[in-house]
């Protein structure tokens, strides 16, 4: 009889360990069940790195997005007509500005004009404007900048169309809802889902408005001679006549701002001066008849004197 119970006691504890083992495979799906009936409020950063996986598999076959922009230097001998030519040359290409500024005025050196435009410009056409631009301006320095954001761009994307889904789930179980409770706790993640539906599309739309339209931002000086361009190697002689130059560019403009300036002070030169001539006629005429007084007095006195000097004798 031990015999025969000893033999069975691993048959009844193998036996045992398979009824547990059914019994938790069981109970999983249950509970995924149960997660799913309370509305599908998994966790959010669950969600949020599951979606993230997915889109940076996705990224490769999506078309690429990418942020351009550009800085522009260019001065021009005809100001006004090189702004307006500009300004042509964006709307031609469905551009717009995005805002512009014009400092200084066009006398002298240091009063000369400049103005600072940041046009948006389609990204289709980004280099057919800069190559233009060359046309009408001297353009002394250029760069751009290419910024890619595909894989931050889908991702959004993908974020919110997750969110989106999550919302017509919890509406759907809104109209089904019964007990209160579980209305107010549906609302209140239908109010965060909302929260973030409306960031990622806000950003989304940021995404596509730099995407779509590429940002130049364009620095024109006003100049009396355009400048040359520097040799990629001067030589000494090369470099000396560049500084002969140089100095003598700035020479003539800054006597031509000095006759400039006098030119605009000419009308307070001439009442300055109508001043002067005024005090100083007023001056010496004052001083002359000082000067005759004095003389007077002077010829009275010598008088008396003669007179004094002549009575005594007769005494």
């Amino acid at each position: 009889m031990k015999q025969n119970v000893g033999c069975a006691l691993p048959f009844l504890l193998s036996l045992l360990l398979a009824v547990l083992i059914l019994f938790s495979a069981c109970s999983r799906p249950m509970a995924s069940d149960r997660n799913n009936a309370a509305g599908g409020m998994i966790n959010p950063s669950v969600k949020e790195e599951f979606y993230d996986q997915e889109a940076g598999d996705q990224t490769d076959g999506f078309e690429q997005k990418r942020i351009l922009k550009g800085h522009i230097t260019a001065e021009s001998t005809n100001f006004d007509t090189a702004l307006d030519t500009l300004e042509q040359k964006i709307a031609a290409l469905n551009g717009y500005i995005g805002s512009s500024e014009i400092y200084g005025n066009s006398l002298g050196a240091s009063g000369r004009r400049r103005a600072m435009l940041t046009a948006r410009i389609p990204a289709a056409s980004f280099r057919t404007f800069l190559d233009g631009l060359s046309d009408f301006l001297n353009v002394t320095a250029e760069s751009t900048t290419s910024q890619d954001i595909t894989e931050s761009y889908y991702d959004t994307e993908s974020k919110l169309n997750s969110l989106r889904v999550q919302e017509e789930r919890i509406l759907a179980m809104l109209e089904k809802a019964e007990d209160l409770d579980t209305l107010l706790k549906l609302e209140d993640r239908l109010s965060e889902i909302r929260q973030q539906i409306e960031y990622y599309d806000s950003l989304l739309r940021a995404y596509d408005s730099q995407v779509d339209y590429a940002t130049v931002t364009v620095t024109l000086y006003e100049v009396i001679t355009l400048s040359e361009p520097e040799p990629e190697d001067p030589s000494f002689g090369q470099e000396i006549e560049a500084a002969f130059k140089n100095s003598w560019r700035g020479f003539v403009e800054a006597m031509q701002g000095l006759l400039l300036t006098l030119i605009y002070l000419l009308p307070l030169l001439i009442v300055a001066l109508v001043v002067f001539l005024v005090v100083f006629l007023s001056v010496k005429k004052t001083a002359a008849k000082r000067k005759a007084r004095a003389a007077a007095e002077r010829e009275r006195y010598e008088a008396m004197r003669a007179a004094a000097q002549s009575q005594q004798k007769q005494d």
